[in-house]
C-alpha cells in the first residue's frame, strides 16, 4: 500500500513560450501605430469588427486609379 504511492512520481507540467514573443508583440503594437488610417486593421480578425474591410478603403482607392488614368489622358490624349 504505501510503498506504491512512494515509488508514484509527481506529475511536473512545463510551459513553453516562443523566444521572440514579445519581440514580436512590441513590434505588432509598433506596426498598428505606424501605419496611417487604421490600415493596418482593415484585414485584421477581432472580436468586434471580423474580417470585413471599411467602404472607405476601397473608394479611396477607386478614387485615386480614376483620378490617375483622367491625369493620364489629359497628358496622353488619344487621337
Amino acid at each position: 500500500g504505501r510503498e506504491g504511492k512512494e515509488d508514484r512520481t509527481e506529475l511536473e507540467y512545463v510551459l513553453t513560450v516562443d523566444a521572440d514573443l514579445y519581440r514580436n508583440l512590441i513590434k505588432e503594437i509598433s506596426d498598428s501605430l505606424l501605419i496611417p488610417c487604421g490600415l493596418y486593421y482593415c484585414c485584421q480578425e477581432t472580436e468586434n469588427h471580423g474580417a470585413r474591410v471599411n467602404i472607405c478603403v476601397a473608394i479611396c482607392l477607386l478614387s485615386i486609379v480614376f483620378a490617375f488614368l483622367f491625369v493620364s489622358t489629359l497628358i496622353w490624349p488619344l487621337d
